[in-house]
């Protein structure tokens, strides 16, 4: 009985033994999962500290893209309330080039059928009304 005994204990020590390794094995497996689990987390981490920042770069941006607009805005209408001014100014120097060419045309006229020129354009408060 003692020598079956001592078979038994040899064999479970050489179980325990084996446990052990196995032990060692799952413990190096597992702190390796921790590990790759942990640089995962980091990376993780450290996309959305970037996820974050371009969201906060792009929310800057497009207010800073808004005011851009709004300048550009305000310059177009200020460029177009310039050219309706210049189009009615040059709308009117024509107009005016054409009183003149018409007072030029009665005086030229009147000059020719011995009217002096003074009389043929008229009084002084006509020649404001045509211009």
């Amino acid at each position: 009985e003692h020598l079956f005994l001592a078979g038994r204990l040899e064999s479970t020590r050489a179980e325990v033994s084996r446990a052990r390794r196995t032990l060692r094995n799952i413990n190096a497996s597992v702190s390796s999962q921790q590990s790759a689990v942990d640089n995962i987390a980091q990376s993780s981490q450290e996309t959305l500290s970037e996820l974050l920042n371009l969201d906060e770069g792009f929310a800057v941006d497009a207010h800073r893209l808004s005011e851009e607009v709004d300048a550009l805005t305000a310059d177009c209408r200020l460029l177009s309330e310039n050219c309706r001014e210049r189009h009615a100014a040059v709308l009117a120097k024509r107009d005016s080039r054409r009183v003149l060419a018409a007072q030029l045309a009665v005086a030229s006229g009147a000059q020719e059928a011995g009217v002096p020129m003074q009389e043929s354009l008229g009084t002084p408060g006509d020649r404001c009304r045509m211009q």
